[in-house]
């Protein structure tokens, strides 16, 4: 049986393993010196989806319908302040799911509005009604990419105003571009 493909993939801090995450959530790791394959660590039995590794591999985090979990991808431990702090957060279906560059903060999104949250403790630090989907966060931890809800474009917004810094227009509306 195949594997199917990854849809994160990270190194650990310490630089001995690579883990990766298919679009189930699993979490998989191998030895980055001798190249062994070493575990495989299963979502257990909460449907999941969107996974994303910390930039460090320490912390897999994924979402699902209303909610996000998030574990250990070494050890598949998963954190029970993410089971219980998240469950139902969410009014609509989780939608995008980001980890910020330092991995101390995840953003989840809907339809209509955003949620911050301390990875650490599973607490929820901000709530926006933005009716946009953030999709990135900046390495520096200053601003956020939301997803315009009129159309394609890309907003860069000021994360602690939520201020439009900069609009990336849709491509398809840029005149000149081949079809």
């Amino acid at each position: 049986r195949g594997l199917g493909g990854f849809a994160a993939v990270a190194y650990t801090a310490d630089g001995r393993h690579l883990v990766a995450a298919d679009p189930a959530g699993n979490g998989f790791a191998w030895d980055l010196r001798s190249g062994d394959f070493l575990k495989v660590t299963q979502a257990g039995r909460n449907w999941v989806n969107g996974p994303v590794l910390s930039r460090d591999g320490r912390t897999l985090v994924a979402r699902t319908e209303r909610s996000i979990r998030r574990w250990d991808p070494l050890t598949a431990k998963e954190s029970l302040a993410s089971a219980t702090a998240h469950e139902g957060a969410h009014s609509r279906m989780v939608s995008d799911l980001v980890v910020s560059g330092d991995g101390t903060t995840v953003v989840t999104s809907d339809a209509t509005e955003s949620r911050f949250w301390d990875l650490a403790t599973g607490r929820q630090t901000r709530h926006v009604p933005l009716g946009e989907r953030v999709i990135g966060l900046h390495p520096d931890g200053k601003s956020i990419f939301a997803l315009s809800a009129t159309g394609g474009a890309v907003r860069q917004r000021d994360v602690e105003t939520f201020a439009v810094l900069r609009t990336f227009p849709d491509p398809a509306d840029s005149p000149g571009l081949p079809a």
